[in-house]
């Protein structure tokens, strides 16, 4: 077949207790479980997990949460599973298919240099300010943020430059994972400063936090 600039992931938001997802990105007809990837939350899934090729779906064990992530992506290992013999005749089907592998592990690759993830750990604080992010990373986009506390909820504000993000301000943040997507990717140069502000929260607790984020292109 041929293969034009296509997108390689599937990216799902799960109801509660959802547990089958489906992936609809082209696979090479030799992909094996093992080349398809799967994240909750950002969270690299490697067990609790069954992967079917043929249908296309991942089952998770357990339900999941609503409003997890899903990110469903193809990994293809690096290597070729195809030689032709010399002076022997060339299967076109045989051909085109190890082509159409070759251009696929491109497009991962590629998918894999763009998108990253910065996270931090916050522990026992409460009503004060972090700066998380300075000079040490190239031009990206910050594209969503990913919060969770210990126990109870807290609210935290991302601020750029001393400046609240209007679209991730007084998130609340709990037991369960609370995502927040700005209304468009948020950009940041590598002068910039990246901070979190607490709410005042009358007993401390552990913050995680994880940007989603793309490479922009030099």
């Amino acid at each position: 077949m041929t293969i034009a600039t296509q997108v390689n992931r599937t990216i799902l938001v799960a109801t509660a207790s959802q547990t089958v997802f489906t992936y609809n990105f082209y696979t090479p007809p030799d992909i094996t479980s093992g080349e398809i990837s799967v994240r909750v939350n950002n969270e690299p899934q490697t067990t609790g997990i069954t992967i079917n090729t043929t249908a296309k779906t991942v089952t998770f064990d357990s339900g999941l949460d609503a409003n997890d992530e899903v990110l469903i992506y193809r990994d293809l290992n690096q290597v070729r599973n195809t030689n032709f013999s010399l002076s022997g005749n060339i299967n076109s089907t045989t051909l085109n298919n190890q082509l159409d592998r070759t251009i696929a592990y491109i497009q991962d690759v590629d998918f894999k240099m763009q998108r990253f993830s910065i996270q931090f750990t916050l522990q026992e604080a409460y009503n004060a300010e972090f700066t998380i992010l300075g000079e040490a990373y190239n031009a990206f986009n910050i594209d969503s943020v990913v919060g969770q506390t210990d126990s109870g909820t807290t609210d935290y504000t991302v601020k750029l430059n001393d400046a609240a993000v209007t679209d991730l301000t007084s998130i609340g943040a709990g037991p369960t994972k609370v995502k927040t997507t700005p209304s468009s990717p948020v950009s940041i140069d590598p002068t910039d400063k990246i901070s979190i502000l607490l709410s005042d929260n009358a007993n401390a607790q552990d913050l995680s936090i994880t940007f989603l984020c793309s490479r922009v292109a030099a």
